[in-house]
């Protein structure tokens, strides 16, 4: 369920209590729709609950140097209410297998606060923000909204990212 975060969700439950809810008062409230306003919220409840976005198992920050990276880097600022952020990733995921392991990812949660420092450092301001960094720490690339595959892959072809 990719497509569905949290706002989404709130959104989608909050118009099917309303519809229930004009739908009763046009006919009358009964015993049977009470039990159905109870099974709605406790179905959405728990939806809400098992659905929650997860955290990738993908490099911290704290284990790469990005000053200094042994490969370029590849930053995604993203966020997991970004529905540009989910509509990428297929795309990032095709591109990774791409390069077969000559870039290290690492995506990195807006909303988290210990990645705070690193959306000001790098002045991310909409998401998804892509930054290809070289070897030495220098940004290369930067896109937002979308990655281009073939120029990053051109820039990872360049002799100064090889290095």
């Amino acid at each position: 369920m990719q497509f569905l975060n949290h706002y989404s969700f709130l959104l989608l439950a909050g118009a099917s209590i309303f519809g229930l809810l004009i739908y009763t008062t046009q006919r009358g409230l009964t015993k049977q729709d009470l039990m159905a306003f109870g099974a709605l919220l406790i179905g959405f409840s728990l939806a809400l609950w098992i659905f929650q976005p997860i955290q990738p198992d993908n490099p911290s920050i704290d284990t790469i140097n990005l000053a200094n990276p042994d490969k370029p880097v590849l930053v995604q600022f993203h966020s997991p209410y970004c529905l540009a952020c989910m509509s990428a990733k297929p795309l990032v995921t095709s591109f990774l297998a791409r390069t077969d392991g000559t870039l290290v990812f690492l995506p990195i949660n807006i909303n988290d606060p210990s990645s705070q420092t690193l959306v000001q450092q790098y002045d991310v301001q909409y998401t998804p923000t892509f930054i290809l960094l070289d070897t030495s720490g220098l940004e290369r690339y930067r896109s937002v909204g979308t990655i281009e595959i073939d120029i990053v892959l051109d820039s990872l072809n360049a002799a100064d990212l090889d290095s």
